[in-house]
C-alpha cells in the first residue's frame, strides 16, 4: 500500500510539473533529474513497507503464542473463550446448536507420583492427541489449565455431543505408553452442555458442562454425563 501511494504521488507530481512546451515530453537530463530527486523517497517508501510487514508479521506471532499452549500446542483458555464468545453470538442469531464437552484425565496426580511429573507432562499431551484427532476440524480444542481441556462442537445437539464424548472416553482409556518399563495409562471424565435459548450466556453453559464434569466423578470416573 506505501509503495502504491508512492507511485501515485510520483504519477501526480510528474503530470504537474510537465513542461508546457512543444516538445514530445521530458528529455533524458529533466527524466533523470526528476528521478534523482524521488530516490530517496522511493528508498523511504520500501523501507517502511518492510517494516510495516515485519511489524505486522510480530504482531499476528505474539497473538498466536499468546493463545497457545505450550505443553500440548493445542489453544489455551484465552482462546477458548474468546471463540466461545462468538458461537454463543451466532448460535443466539442463527438459532443453531452447539456443544461443550469439558474433559477431565483421571488420576493424573498419582501418575505425577509414581513417575515423575515429566511422565504427567508427556500424559497430557497423549490424552490432548487423542481427544483432537476424535474431533473434527470445524470444533475448537484448547487446554483449560492442569489436566483440564475444553471443546467446542460447532452445530451439534446434546445427544451428538454426547456420543463423540463417549468415543473420546473410549480412546483415552485403550491409550498407553511406557516409562520405566511400566505401562502409563489413564480414563477421562466428561461433562456435556449444550447451547439452548434458554441457557445462552457463555456462563451458564460453562456452568452446566462443569457440573456434569463432577458429576461423572462422582460416578466412579471413565464416564460421560449430558
Amino acid at each position: 500500500m506505501t509503495l502504491l501511494e508512492f507511485a501515485l504521488i510520483t504519477a501526480v507530481y510528474f503530470y504537474l510539473v510537465q513542461p508546457t512546451y512543444d516538445g514530445d515530453g521530458y528529455s533524458v537530463l529533466q527524466f533523470s533529474e526528476m528521478a534523482m530527486t524521488f530516490a530517496p523517497y522511493l528508498m523511504v517508501a520500501y523501507l517502511t513497507s518492510l517494516l510495516a510487514a515485519d511489524l505486522k508479521n510480530a504482531r499476528e506471532g505474539l497473538e498466536q503464542l499468546s493463545d497457545t499452549d505450550e505443553l500440548t500446542g493445542l489453544n489455551n483458555r484465552r482462546a477458548f473463550n474468546k471463540v466461545l464468545e462468538a458461537e454463543t453470538r451466532k448460535a443466539a442469531r442463527y438459532d443453531r446448536p452447539f456443544s461443550v464437552l469439558m474433559l477431565d484425565a483421571d488420576d493424573l496426580k498419582t501418575v505425577n507420583d509414581e513417575f515423575g511429573h515429566a511422565v504427567g507432562d508427556k500424559l497430557i499431551i497423549s490424552i490432548a492427541q487423542v481427544i483432537d484427532e476424535s474431533l473434527r476440524k470445524t470444533d475448537f480444542l484448547a487446554r483449560y489449565g492442569g489436566d483440564e481441556f475444553i471443546a467446542i462442537l460447532t452445530e451439534t445437539t446434546a445427544d451428538k455431543a454426547a456420543e463423540v464424548a463417549e468415543r473420546i472416553r473410549a480412546s483415552v482409556e485403550n491409550t498407553s505408553f511406557s516409562a520405566d518399563g511400566k505401562r502409563v495409562a489413564s480414563t477421562i471424565s466428561i461433562g456435556v452442555s449444550c447451547y439452548s435459548k434458554e441457557t445462552g450466556e457463555e456462563e451458564v453453559i460453562m456452568a452446566e458442562a462443569d457440573r456434569k464434569l463432577y458429576e461423572s466423578k462422582r460416578k466412579g470416573k471413565n464416564s460421560v454425563s449430558h
